[in-house]
Order: C-alpha cells, then sequence, then structure tokens
C-alpha cells in the first residue's frame, strides 16, 4: 500500500476522508510514522487486520472495500490508542507466542520473544515425559501453558500475586489446553508462599506433589531507577510485573525456595536484567551449579542452575 495525501479542510472530521481499507491503512500509517513508532506500516496492517477479523493478505487485496460507516469510529480510536503508545497487543488483546495466540489485557505483560528461549531451552533438556514443572511469576500464563502444549505428559503449577493476572491465565489455560483443569494447579500469592504452605501442610505421602522436575520464572526484573530509558510503551502495561526495588534480591529468594522445592538434578531458569546476572550467578552458586545463558541478541538474558545431588 503507497500513502496518499492525508490534508483536509479544517472543519471536517477527523475521519471524513477515511472510507476504505487503503484510506485508514494510510491514516495509521502516516499517523504511527509521525508518533515515532518503530514498526508503523507493521503495526498498521495487524491493528486493521484484526479489526475485520481477516489475515493482513486481505488488505492488500481489498484495499477499495468500504469499512462499514458505524464501524469508522472504532477503528480510528484504536488507531489514536496506538498513536499514544499503547501496545498493540492491549489493542488487539492477543499476543504470538511460540506459535500460540494468547489472550492479553492491562492485567498482564505481553510475552515476550526472548521469554520464548526460556522455553526452547527446558524443551531441550532431558526431563521425564510426566514431568512437574512452575511457573513462578506466570503473568499470562504463557510459558507453563505453552510447555503443557508442546508436552502433554507434564504437568504445571502456576504461581502469581494478583487475582486479576491468575484469571487471564486461567481463560488462556481453558482456551489452548484441553485438559487444562487436570494438568495444572494455580496457586495466589508472593513467589512460592502459597506453594510452600501447602508443601508444610502436605503428609509425608503427598509431598511428591510439590517437588519440582523444573522451574521458570519470569519476575519483575526492572529498577525503578531505569523508568526513564524504557519504550513508551510499557507504561500502559502492569507497572508491578516490570518493576521491583527488590533487585536483585527477589532472584536469591528464587533460588533460596528452589533450592528447597526442586528434585535433585532439577533445574531453574530465571530471566533477567543483564545487569544482576553476575551476582545472581555467584549467589545460586553457593548451594547449585549455574550459568549465564546469551539470549539471540547477545545479552546476558538468563540464568540456568541446576540442582546439587544431596549426598547421604
Amino acid at each position: 500500500m503507497q500513502c496518499v495525501n492525508m490534508n483536509k479542510k479544517s472543519n471536517e472530521p477527523a475521519n471524513a476522508n477515511l472510507i476504505t481499507i487503503r484510506d485508514f491503512y494510510n491514516f495509521a500509517l502516516h499517523e504511527f510514522q509521525k508518533a515515532q513508532i518503530e514498526t508503523p506500516a507493521l503495526d498498521a496492517s495487524v491493528i486493521l487486520a484484526d479489526f475485520l477479523e481477516r489475515d493482513r493478505s486481505y488488505l492488500l487485496i481489498n484495499e477499495e472495500k468500504e469499512i462499514p460507516e458505524k464501524e469508522r469510529n472504532s477503528l480510528l480510536k484504536k488507531i489514536q490508542e496506538r498513536s499514544m503508545r499503547r501496545p498493540v497487543s492491549q489493542i488487539t488483546e492477543k499476543k504470538e507466542f511460540y506459535g500460540y495466540s494468547f489472550f492479553v489485557n492491562e492485567d498482564v505483560l505481553s510475552p515476550r520473544p526472548e521469554t520464548e528461549e526460556m522455553v526452547e531451552r527446558i524443551l531441550r533438556e532431558d526431563l521425564s515425559e510426566n514431568a512437574l514443572v512452575l511457573d513462578l511469576c506466570s503473568g499470562s500464563g504463557c510459558i507453563g501453558i505453552t510447555l503443557l502444549m508442546e508436552r502433554p505428559g507434564w504437568k504445571c503449577h502456576f504461581s502469581d500475586l494478583s487475582e486479576k493476572t491468575i484469571g487471564v491465565l486461567v481463560r488462556n489455560g481453558e482456551t489452548l489446553v484441553k485438559d487444562f483443569s487436570t494438568r495444572s494447579r494455580i496457586f495466589t500469592g508472593n513467589l512460592y508462599e502459597p506453594i510452600e504452605n501447602a508443601f508444610s501442610a502436605a503428609d509425608s505421602k503427598n509431598i511428591h506433589e510439590f517437588l519440582y522436575d523444573a522451574i521458570l520464572s519470569n519476575p519483575p526484573y526492572i529498577h525503578p531507577d531505569e523508568k526513564n530509558d524504557l519504550m513508551p510503551e510499557l507504561a500502559f502495561e502492569p507497572q508491578g510485573a516490570l518493576f521491583t526495588e527488590d533487585l536483585p534480591g527477589i532472584y536469591f529468594k528464587i533460588l533460596d525456595g528452589a533450592n528447597k522445592l526442586l528434585k535433585n538434578n532439577g533445574i531453574l531458569i530465571c530471566e533477567l536484567s543483564p545487569r544482576w546476572a553476575e551476582t545472581v550467578l555467584e549467589y545460586g552458586n553457593q548451594f547449585m551449579d549455574g550459568n549465564i545463558l546469551i539470549d539471540l541478541s547477545g545479552l546476558e538474558r538468563f540464568v540456568f542452575f541446576k540442582k546439587r545431588m544431596k549426598k547421604n
């Protein structure tokens, strides 16, 4: 699609010249470029295709198709929201992760491509066919739900502090995993706290229900002193899922809990800011065997630990 002249008389309503798919695409492209959005053409096509409930190829074939008049203001509003730097995923309420479409809203972080690398790494590990994993600080559930989809014999526990977030997680789980209720257990609380409470209350025969083959966690890892350096879109995402002053302390707590709840040779993978990677590795290596993993951008994005075998 090519840009067209968007000039109009000053007394005309904002959408007076917006009639066809091409009109709205060109308008969105112009507005997104003006807002210095990095991918204006992609964002314009994604928003239009989602609004029309079609794929993006449909836009090219049907440039001259008119948008129904009663729907134009709604589409214009979505374009204006993106111009204000609201993330595309919040406008469309969906985000693709590892080939699956997840529902997202303002209560959860939109899944990031780098987090897919953590999923890929655990899938390469030689875990048992009926492994039990924990998605800690689970958010939308993208990590654990993806593992359930990729490994039909695995089970997953989820833990998150926010009840609203848990609601999004459950919606995604029930949508994507046909046997989600029987293969998952959900805990609401701070980090391991609700799990440790259940662990303490369990009798000796049921302790195994809270011992994990793997724990994966993408906790809040941005210090508030970094806020001014971040892209504007992050202002629309849940701040509690992004920022914490408890750094690197939150990782020390995750490591301490993992040392208690992992099986021998169990695996912990955490996503983190490169700022804290060496410090977290040094702490964890006191009682686990760990190393730093580099992401596709060349950054120290993950720490990988394996629990040492307990000596008799």
